[in-house]
């Protein structure tokens, strides 16, 4: 974190030799340092943020003004426990697969919840 006595922290010469210009949107630049402090002349531009593996596209608003470059790219990848989902989609895959033999015969929900009305109505 950079003390409040200092300035900003923002290599200048960016800002000359790109020349950010009012109506410019299209042009995109590449940044590898995370640290720069987001300004009002950087609001509406598109910029690639290295995080360490790859650049990632990012467009900054106003709203973001005054964050640092590094607060939008993140550089750690969440983890997701994907066990049960995968298994789900195993068991899936494996019916469709008996489908296409014609191994499973497709029944009609509706027929099944007749087929149980009647037995409910027996009783």
């Amino acid at each position: 974190m950079r003390s409040n006595w200092k300035t900003p922290f923002f290599y200048y010469k960016l800002k000359k030799k790109n020349s950010f210009k009012k109506n410019d949107k299209q042009t995109v630049y590449k940044v590898k340092d995370r640290n720069y402090r987001i300004f009002k002349f950087m609001a509406n531009r598109r910029f690639e943020i290295y995080n360490g593996k790859k650049y990632k596209n990012v467009i900054v608003r106003r709203r973001m003004v005054g964050l640092t470059l590094g607060d939008l790219s993140h550089t750690r990848v969440r983890v997701h426990h994907l066990r049960r989902k995968r298994e789900k989609m195993r068991a899936k895959k494996k019916k469709e697969e008996l489908k296409k033999l014609g191994k499973v015969k497709i029944v009609d929900k509706e027929k099944i919840a007749a087929a149980r009305r009647k037995r409910k109505s027996r009783k």
